[in-house]
């Protein structure tokens, strides 16, 4: 399966479940860059900041929890990052 979503860093540098975390978030946040632009992804990290919790500032800067993330991002990844 091929994704927009590379690593291409050394051999062996990461382990798989590492490579799979990695991914997982750097998709995680191009899919909110590109879907929200900066102003938001801005929001969100300000409110990580100032010590929100994560979920908490997902809710309140994209009306999204982590459930729906995940299903928008995975569909994200299967539609070549677009």
């Amino acid at each position: 399966m091929t994704t927009c979503i590379r690593w291409d860093g050394p051999a062996g540098l990461l382990s798989d479940a590492l490579w799979l975390g990695y991914t997982q978030s750097h998709a995680t946040l191009l899919y909110l860059w590109q879907r929200f632009g900066q102003g938001k992804f801005v929001e969100l990290f300000n409110a990580l900041a100032v010590g929100t919790k994560t979920e908490q500032a997902l809710i309140d800067t994209y009306n999204r929890n982590y459930d729906m993330l995940y299903v928008e991002v995975a569909q994200f990844i299967q539609n070549g990052c677009r």
